[in-house]
């Protein structure tokens, strides 16, 4: 997982990934309910450079269909929002 968060850095796809461990998934997938331990990443970028990222993520991703969804920034500490702008160049 350190070196898909890495490779995000790497990419400037992200400013920063905060890694989440001991997840519990609880899910319905093709007709049953499964549970798996997981990992969750935070991923903080500019809004343009979703799509890219997401499109990476899959590509590394173990399974077949990966979570990668996108919240938007309604607010925030203006500094730390000019930080990630500076770490992730536009598209």
């Amino acid at each position: 997982m350190v070196g898909v968060c890495r490779a995000l850095l790497e990419k400037q796809l992200a400013a920063c990934v905060n890694v989440l461990p001991h997840v519990t998934s609880i899910y319905r997938w093709k007709g049953t309910i499964e549970e798996d331990a997981e990992v969750l990443l935070m991923i903080k970028t500019r809004s343009s450079r979703v799509s890219a990222l997401a499109e990476f993520v899959r590509s590394v991703h173990p399974y077949e269909v990966a979570e990668v969804i996108s919240v938007p920034i309604q607010q925030g500490n203006p500094p730390y929002l000019r930080w990630v702008e500076e770490a992730v160049p536009p598209e």
